[in-house]
């Protein structure tokens, strides 16, 4: 079952000069269908950034080293016309592997993975029927956010009408973000700017590594080192306590100072009073797992699930399967075939 919501048509008026007027900015959180001025925008403007990562990939992998050109030449005459496939981008990240210099392939594997994700919009947009207002209930929506279009503002919902929902962000960048969640949660935390900010610190307290998320992204962090959590209204801890003791999840909403702290129960996060400060210890500070969130720079809203787009394409890590990707990833879907057919 779909919810239908009010429905904002999105229009222009013409002028007796024959300009257009867009319409002015909109409360955040309404529901707007897709019109052609919108999608025209956001078809534009991905392709165009597209363009722009292949040139960044070719100057860092050596445009005529391999196979890279070639690959370069299919994915770009793929974005031009929107023939790309998954298996077009799972070519390309082998062929810059074996060209690119190591220190630059982290980034490029990021760039990719952005291409990845512009494209799969481009194939939602391309099936999107104008003026949908429906969007499926429930906490696996996919979702994408999508800064930097000017009709996409700050918690703008636009469903695409196959499952698929676009929500505006005004954070810094050029940068979609894939995920799940709950549409309507998702659109208030983005929208909602005006709520005070949560100064938190992260502390592991035990002499082992502990494992968690922050809202949806996963870190690691050494005995003894912290984290900062600046700039949200909240934050979403999540934890496996292990040895069979289920998950934690805590959502922080005040200031504070929180330790993870082993018990005879697993892992716990207590509050605690700051310890005066101190030199920092030496190694590796906490590190976010995923290379694509921290490249893009994004408050994630604590109810939204990221996808990480690298592992499926690459092969990396733990890279999905097909069949545990969500099913309107169809780009995705297919490079994890062709990884999969290739180990």
């Amino acid at each position: 079952m779909f919810r239908s919501r009010l429905h904002f048509r999105c229009f222009v008026l013409v002028a007796s000069t024959m300009g257009l007027i867009l319409p002015a900015t909109h409360a955040s959180g309404e529901v707007h269908g897709l019109c052609p001025v919108l999608s025209g925008q956001l078809n534009s403007t991905l392709r165009n950034r597209s363009g722009g990562l292949l040139d960044q990939i070719a100057r860092q992998a050596g445009n005529n080293a391999g196979g890279v050109r070639q690959a370069i030449n299919a994915v770009r005459n793929g974005v031009n016309d929107g023939t790309l496939t998954g298996g077009d981008l799972v070519e390309l990240a082998k062929a810059v592997r074996t060209a690119a210099a190591p220190a630059a392939q982290a980034e490029i594997n990021v760039a990719i993975a952005r291409l990845a994700v512009n494209q799969q919009v481009l194939l939602w947009l391309r099936s999107a029927p104008l003026d949908a207002t429906a969007f499926p209930p429930g906490r696996n929506v996919p979702i994408a956010l999508v800064p930097g279009i000017p009709l996409l503002t700050r918690g703008r919902i636009v469903p695409l009408g196959l499952g698929p929902v676009l929500i505006g962000v005004d954070q810094p960048g050029d940068t979609i973000v894939l995920g799940e969640g709950d549409v309507e949660e998702v659109a208030k935390e983005v929208a909602d700017g005006s709520v005070a900010k949560v100064q938190a610190t992260l502390a592991n307290a035990a002499t082992t590594p502990v494992n968690y998320t922050v809202n949806q992204q996963p870190y690691k962090m050494e005995p003894k080192y912290e984290q900062a959590l600046n700039g949200g209204s909240s934050w979403v801890v999540e934890f496996d306590r292990g040895g069979g003791n289920g998950t934690a999840r805590y959502e922080l909403t005040t200031d504070g100072y929180y330790e993870f702290t082993v018990t005879p129960k697993g892992w716990e996060l207590y509050r605690k009073e700051a310890p005066p400060a101190g030199p920092p210890p030496a190694g590796p500070p906490p590190a976010a797992k995923s290379a694509y969130a921290q490249a893009a720079g994004m408050r994630l809203p604590p109810d939204f699930k990221l996808f990480d787009p690298i592992p499926t394409l690459t092969g990396g890590g733990s890279a999905p399967t097909t069949a545990q990707l969500p099913e309107n990833f169809t780009l995705f879907r297919a490079a994890a075939d062709k990884v999969a057919q290739s180990q």
